[in-house]
């Protein structure tokens, strides 16, 4: 409160003695001369910064309350901490990432470089390639722990002597020429200190965005605190129906719900030889001897440049920017270990270890079906699967029917909603053929996949020996580990299921879901919808989601007896609670629920669009609609650059609804009400200085191709026409 006054003044007065409040600086610095501002010669200064706190909170609690320079504002900063007892389920530590950062120093890429190659004098000295490989790697971690640590504390003891000049500085009445001009290069060395450690916090929260020349806002702070939120377990409940809190009850919980979701369970091979007999679409041997030879240095550097930055590494704690930065060095050795291991029959205890990272989806968090388990994969395993990925990927359309679009390239989600869209308004005008949509949900898919049984399907489709024994080597003697509230728990066997987070598990997976279609569509009790052109239409699949098209009673019940046997041959179970139904057609008043399904007559949302009746459009909008604008809510606090909103509107929002706009056109007030937010947050709700038109053309035309929503819609919906 400043000793001008000013008509607020009384107000704080009587606010602070109303509510006993005390200025919590003051108190603890009573003889103190701190500002929070200043002019530029020093010859002003004010505390104009404060907190305010009751006078009990003060007494009862730990609190310390500083000033603190910022070198992106002509403020200083004022800092209160409340300590508060922590609890006994606290976070923990966490596990080592390495910050990419120090890969910029000269200095310690040359004591890596130096490592490698003493190191690579020692290979001999090991059993296999394999050990030799992971030694070393193990060894670059503790090399580059230590460097990382010491540059540290090398920041730490630079930002205290700068802070310390800084502090000298504006602790004198009046600055001379070269004292301002110092001041302005402290502060500037202060940002820089600064901003490096917000790139850590970059890592920590995820950050999908950040303009180049965005401050370090409170934002990012608050998004790490929300990306651990959504890892956080506080309390689960148990199998036999108890309560726990403590850490240790959490953790112990969760390594046996995995344990067992891991376990391999028995599998019917007479109903394996059955459902396998009805597979047609193989492989031609060309195409199978195409992915037959050893991994080659082209191939494993195709993989790795070809892998997103800044992703999560597994237990090693290195990103793909360390190998980017080595694999001169490193390549050739990779190589040979990679075909070692595959010769051998099993990969280093590194790549075959996974931790287990539990984000939460929906629902009672305090159950642990309500989280999805996340592998996080060494790099050095994630280059393998990914040459793998790069052979199975042109092979796919060969092996998989054109009513399954996951995993192969060409297809999308797009495909499944376009055919799911136009069967109802194909049953929209003939309203007397009967027809149901049955979509079936599947509990834990990718974690239930019987390796034998896949391997089995391999075979039958006629993939070669050598690269079905790839597949078996990344799957053998595997292990995980539980991270959570940052803690590690002992590593455990994974006896079944195919890993999610790597790209190589959705095209394994699609492999094995395939035969369950095929088994749809040649069971002659099950009728689909016979489309204009003649054919006809019994399931729609997109990875796990499959969506039945059924037109006579009989072949309901059969699409359940179809899945049973199918779940005793892959380990595959169904989640009735979860699976529905969607009447159409003549069948769109029925009241009956056979096979103790949900089935409604309105709509059902399948692959993220809702399809059924004349509703079913406008719900579907309104549902990503609502997602566009919390984007936007989202971002409307950053100080970012009329570019930098552009940016985000790009790749962030609009995102969010072409989804949708392929499938259904929105309506004209939807339209206008969207784009309107769009003007509202490239404005920031302030008037618009410039022409829209202007804005939504291209840079050379003055303009920063603002998103015109309308054209794009129609755009987007006649594309799935071509």
């Amino acid at each position: 409160m400043s000793s001008l006054g000013g008509i607020g003044a009384p107000h704080l007065k009587n606010l602070i003695a109303r509510f006993s409040l005390v200025d919590i600086w003051r108190k603890q610095h009573p003889t103190d001369q701190q500002f929070t501002w200043q002019n530029r010669l020093g010859t002003i200064k004010c505390r104009l910064d404060k907190f305010y706190i009751s006078s009990s909170l003060a007494k009862d609690y730990d609190i310390e309350s500083t000033i603190e320079p910022c070198p992106y504002s002509d403020h200083n900063i004022a800092i209160i901490t409340l300590k508060v007892e922590r609890s006994s389920n606290n976070v923990g530590p966490g596990v080592w990432k390495l910050n990419s950062s120090i890969l910029n120093d000269t200095t310690v890429r040359d004591k890596v470089v130096a490592f490698w190659s003493d190191w690579q004098k020692k290979k001999q000295y090991f059993s296999n390639v394999g050990e030799w490989w992971d030694t070393g790697k193990s060894r670059i971690k503790s090399l580059l722990i230590k460097c990382s640590k010491t540059k540290l504390i090398k920041s730490k003891q630079e930002r205290a002597r700068v802070l310390k000049r800084y502090r000298t500085l504006v602790a004198k009445d009046n600055l001379s020429a070269n004292e301002v001009e110092e001041l302005d290069a402290v502060k500037s060395q202060l940002g820089t200190i600064d901003f490096q450690r917000v790139e850590g916090n970059k890592i920590r929260c995820k950050a999908k965005w950040v303009e180049a020349n965005e401050q370090p806002s409170r934002f990012l702070f608050q998004q790490e605190k929300k990306q651990a939120v959504k890892k956080t377990c506080p309390a689960l409940h148990t199998a036999d129906g108890r309560r726990v809190t403590d850490q240790e009850g959490i953790m112990s919980e969760q390594v046996k719900f995995y344990k067992t979701l891991y376990s391999k369970v028995p599998t019917d091979s007479a109903a394996q030889d059955r459902l396998l007999n009805l597979l047609e679409r193989k492989l031609t041997d060309e195409q199978r001897d195409s992915c037959e030879d050893l991994f080659t240095a082209s191939e494993c550097s195709a993989a790795l440049k070809s892998m997103s930055r800044g992703k999560t590494p597994g237990s090693d704690g290195l990103p793909k920017e360390f190998y980017i930065t080595f694999w001169d060095m490193l390549r050739e050795d990779f190589v040979e270990m990679a075909n070692n291991c595959i010769a051998d029959g099993i990969m280093p205890e590194s790549l075959r270890q996974a931790m287990i990272s539990l984000l939460y989806k929906k629902d009672d968090p305090e159950l642990l079906k309500n989280w999805r388990p996340i592998s996080l994969l060494n790099v050095d395993y994630k280059i393998i699967t990914k040459v793998l990925v790069n052979r199975m990927k042109p092979l796919m359309s060969t092996v998989i029917d054109p009513d399954q679009c996951c995993a192969v390239p060409g297809r999308s989600s797009e495909d499944n909603a376009t055919l799911l869209r136009d069967i109802c308004d194909y049953l929209e005008i003939h309203s007397q053929t009967a027809c149901a949509f049955i979509s079936l949900d599947q509990e834990k898919a990718f974690d239930y996949v019987d390796w034998k049984f896949l391997d089995r399907i391999l075979e039958t489709m006629n993939f070669g020996p050598q690269f079905r024994s790839f597949i078996t080597c990344i799957y053998t003697d595997i292990q995980s580990a539980i991270l959570s509230n940052g803690y590690v728990s002992e590593f455990f066997n994974v006896q079944r299921g195919v890993r999610q987070g790597f790209p190589l598990s959705p095209l394994l997976f699609v492999l094995v879901a395939k035969v369950f279609g095929q088994a749809i569509r040649k069971c002659p009790e099950i009728q689909g919808l016979r489309l204009p052109g003649g054919k006809e239409v019994k399931i729609s699949q997109y990875a796990d989601d499959n969506t039945c098209i059924v037109t006579n009673t009989y072949g309901i019940f059969k699409v359940f007896d179809v899945f049973d046997e199918y779940g005793r041959a892959s380990g595959a179970r169904l989640n009735r609670t979860k699976s529905k139904g969607l009447w159409l057609g003549r069948w769109r008043c029925r009241t009956d629920s056979p096979c103790g399904l949900e089935w409604v007559n309105s709509r059902l949302k399948i692959v993220g669009v809702y399809f059924g009746d004349e509703g079913a459009c406008l719900k579907s909008w309104e549902e990503v609609s609502a997602k566009f604008i919390a984007v936007i809510k989202k971002w409307e606090s950053r100080f970012l650059t009329l570019r930098g909103k552009v940016t985000v509107l790009d790749s962030l929002a609009v995102s969010t609804i072409w989804h949708v706009a392929k499938i259904y056109p929105p309506t004209r007030e939807m339209l206008d009400s969207l784009q309107s937010q769009i003007w509202k947050f490239v404005w920031s709700k302030k008037p618009e200085l410039v022409r829209r038109e202007t804005y939504m053309s291209n840079y050379d035309h003055g303009g920063l191709r603002v998103i015109h929503l309308d054209i794009k819609s129609k755009t987007l919906l006649i594309g799935r026409i071509f």
